[in-house]
């Protein structure tokens, strides 16, 4: 019982607000209006998104690299 406690002391409130922020910031989609099918749909907007916009970036650093080596 001793354990628990200490482990209860420092597992402080700001902790577990933290913890509450990341929780809803990771399940946000799955409460959006539509449902889970809508969230997905989200989800897999952003995630293609993103992999365009990497691409990008990752091309033009690539480009960068090979002009910075010809000079």
């Amino acid at each position: 019982m001793n354990t628990i406690n200490t482990i209860s002391k420092r597992f402080t409130t700001g902790m577990q607000a933290v913890i509450a922020v990341v929780g809803m910031f990771f399940f946000n989609f799955a409460f959006a209006a539509g449902g889970l099918e809508e969230a997905t749909t989200q989800v897999t907007e952003i995630k293609e998104w993103a992999y365009t916009f990497l691409g990008v970036c990752v091309f033009v650093y690539l480009i960068y690299l090979v002009v910075m080596a010809l000079l």
